[in-house]
């Protein structure tokens, strides 16, 4: 099996929606484009590590997760092949009790890579 990793670093854009307490939220959204060369032996993995306070997350409109209770997501992945288009586009949604502080950490996370696509392939060595 051969593995190939793109993260996802900036550009993120921020929104934050304040609106009453209970539906404050800050939501990250970043454009991203198809990977090329992929084969019908390919499959595109979006995972998500190391994010606190995660509540959903979608791709081109479509939920991976939907919000929740739990705050704490340690590694989650999903096989987005099939929603996969030409252009792309990412939105992370916050708990509403995402601090100031929170909204440092997340950006650094961000920015480091916890966000990442990974293209693995099956080969040869794997039948």
């Amino acid at each position: 099996m051969s593995r190939h990793t793109i993260r996802l670093r900036n550009p993120w854009k921020w929104n934050e929606h304040t609106g009453d307490a209970a539906a404050a939220r800050l939501v990250a959204h970043r454009p991203f484009n198809r990977p090329t060369g992929l084969d019908s032996g390919t499959r595109v993995i979006l995972v998500i590590a190391d994010i606190a306070v995660l509540a959903a997350v979608q791709i081109n409109d479509q939920p991976l997760i939907t919000p929740r209770q739990e705050p704490e997501i340690a590694q989650q992945q999903w096989d987005i092949t099939s929603l996969l288009k030409p252009r792309n586009q990412l939105q992370l949604v916050y708990h509403a009790s995402a601090t100031a502080g929170d909204t440092e950490v997340l950006r650094q996370q961000l920015d480091a890579g916890s966000v990442r696509l990974e293209m693995v392939t099956a080969g040869d060595s794997d039948r």
